[in-house]
Order: C-alpha cells, then structure tokens, then sequence
C-alpha cells in the first residue's frame, strides 16, 4: 500500500529528518531537499536538482524523494513508500525508548567466594534488526563479588544497540560481555537479595555494541556483605538457538 499524497510524506519526512519541501515542477514529485555547506564563499558554477539552480563548489543539496533515500526524479508519478515510512518510524529514537531492541531473560547459576564463576540461560527476544525473534543461549563468566554463597537467581534486562538498530544481528548477541550488578539482601545462611544489573556487549573487535540494564533476584546459601551485594566480570555468550525467527515465518509462507 502507497500514500498518494506525495506532500504529505515529504512533510512526515521533513517532521523527522529535517530540511524544506518542494515539488518538482517537471513531474509533480514531492521531495526533501537540505543544503550541507557553506553557500556565502566558492564558484559561480551551477547544478541543476530538478528546480533551482544551486551553487556547488561549497554546497552539498542532499536530496530524498522517498524513504528510501531516491535522490533522482522519476520519468512518472511515484509516491512516499507506507511501508518504508512505518520501518522509519518503528527505528526512530523516541519509538526505541519505549519498545527496546530486545530484551533477556537470564537464569543463573553462580558460586562465589569473593572471586565468583556464573552460567547463565538466556532467552533473547529480538525485537529489530536483520532477523527479530526469539533465541536462546548461554552465558559463561566469573569475576569478582562480595558474597561468599552458592546461589540461583534470575532477572531481566532490556537492551538497545549501540547504533543503528537495523544492524543488529544474532551474532551481535554471542560477543563478550563486561557485566556488574549492586543491590541490597541478607544472607546469612540461607537468604537473598535484589539488585540491579547491567553490561555492556562486544563484538570480536573488541567495540562496544550493545548495552543492558535491568533487575535481578537471587536466593541462595552463603554470607554476604550486610545489606549490600555488588559485583562485576566478564563473560562469553554461546551461539544462539533460533526458537521463532521473521525469516522462519517467512520461509513458512513462501
């Protein structure tokens, strides 16, 4: 399905992305134009966009007749994409903020005795990218803790990619990770605690891809520091077991 009217779109494109609406007087189509530069020093040579006549030894006349990213006119009529303006909209920063990127389910398994080792087993929910579902794997780490105990928990945690959400992959999911989690709880025996937990991800670069942050419960056997639990380390995802995958469903139809 299509918009038919052209200047509505440029408009809605214009709300998110910036610049000035005009119609190109040749065939009706409806575009963004944005200058990049500096117009006040350069040549008096021209170029022609489809409507005015633009310096160009100093300016760039960045053009979009679709969501896309057309930047030529089209020998017909041609339309704003609905399609490509719903994609723009579902990865537009404000509409992150309130749907993440994916969010995990971990269950963990941990022994500490200031120096601590954790299997975790995650359910990743991807809710963008090249192919959103839902996915599970493990998470192997150990780093350093207040507590003395033996403990299982579990907590959830929301993520964003750090970037264009439409990059993010399965693989992004399976990097290292630098986690750390504070928090309150008794232990003395037999108790728990509540916390908050975050991480960042890694690619195999090392680069920094992915961040989560979220809220935790354990419930184990042990010592830990009075009212206070905290801790941090390392830890290396397995490769992730597709569940339910777009490119499944699709593949079902096809």
């Amino acid at each position: 399905m299509e918009i038919s009217n052209g200047r509505g779109g440029a408009r809605l494109y214009k709300f998110f992305h910036g610049g000035e609406v005009h119609q190109n007087s040749l065939n009706g189509e409806w575009y963004v134009s944005k200058r990049m530069g500096d117009s006040s020093i350069g040549s008096s040579s021209k170029s022609w966009d489809g409507v005015n006549n633009l310096p160009t030894a100093d300016i760039t006349e960045k053009i979009r007749y679709n969501w896309t990213g057309r930047s030529t006119r089209n020998a017909g009529k041609t339309y704003w994409n609905q399609e490509s303006l719903a994609k723009e909209l579902y990865y537009h920063p404000i509409t992150r903020r309130i749907i993440p990127d994916f969010i995990q389910f971990n269950v963990n398994f941990s022994a500490s005795s200031i120096a601590y080792v954790e299997t975790e087993l995650t359910l990743s929910i991807m809710f963008r990218g090249s192919n959103p579902g839902i996915y599970g794997h493990a998470v192997i780490g150990g780093g350093a803790s207040t507590s003395v105990d033996i403990e299982v928990g579990a907590d959830l945690e929301r993520g964003a990619y750090l970037g264009d959400a439409r990059n993010l992959t399965p693989s992004v999911l399976e990097g290292v990770s630098t986690k750390g989690y504070y928090g309150i709880g008794v232990k003395a025996g037999i108790g728990g605690d509540l916390h908050l937990v975050g991480s960042i991800g890694e690619n195999a670069e090392g680069e920094a891809k992915t961040s989560t942050f979220g809220i935790g419960i354990n419930s184990g056997l042990g010592l830990t520091t009075p009212g206070i639990v905290a801790g941090g380390g390392r830890a290396k995802s397995t490769t992730l077991i597709p569940f339910l995958t777009a490119d499944g469903v699709r593949e079902l139809f096809d």
